[in-house]
């Protein structure tokens, strides 16, 4: 097993990781007998941080150990809930639509806002984008129309 990114910080007992903030997990991977929070001694100590192997289960590790790499970190946002244009909220889920990139439906209208050199480039861009996530299946025809409806009403650009 090699080791890929490591996770989030987590200085407790072997069953109790968490979030820095204090959250539990949502979801976890834990490889067969992990987390254990083996100690190490000096100069390394117990296992206070996540590894992720490369066939996607966890173990925990001692983060004094240089061993198991430097690599990125997990990381957990609060993303909206639903999609919000210029303040206005649509009512419309924020639904993940790029699985591989975790990219939502406002990201995709922050491309569009980005990328637009007037209003009205906006408004066509977002009528575009929602056009193809109904074909799609992944908005109703009423979503479609409260996106488009708040983008028209937005001050961006």
């Amino acid at each position: 097993m090699s080791q890929v990114p490591q996770g989030p910080p987590a200085r407790l007992n072997p069953h109790h990781h968490q979030w820095v903030t204090g959250e539990p997990f949502n979801f976890t991977d834990w490889a067969p007998g992990e987390p254990n929070n083996l100690s190490y001694g000096a100069p390394y100590g117990y296992e206070d941080r996540i590894v992720f192997w490369t066939d996607g289960l966890w173990n925990d590790s001692p983060s004094g150990w240089d061993l198991y790499g430097n690599g990125g970190y997990v990381v957990e946002w609060d993303a909206d809930a639903t999609v919000i244009i210029d303040g206005r909220d649509t009512g419309v889920p924020n639904a993940v639509v790029d699985t591989d990139n975790l990219c939502t439906i406002s990201d995709l209208i922050e491309d569009c806002a980005e990328s637009a050199s007037n209003h009205g480039e906006f408004v066509s861009c977002v009528a575009h984008l929602t056009n193809g996530l109904k074909a799609e299946g992944i908005i109703t025809g009423d979503q479609k129309g409260a996106i488009q409806s708040c983008a028209a009403r937005a001050a961006i650009p």
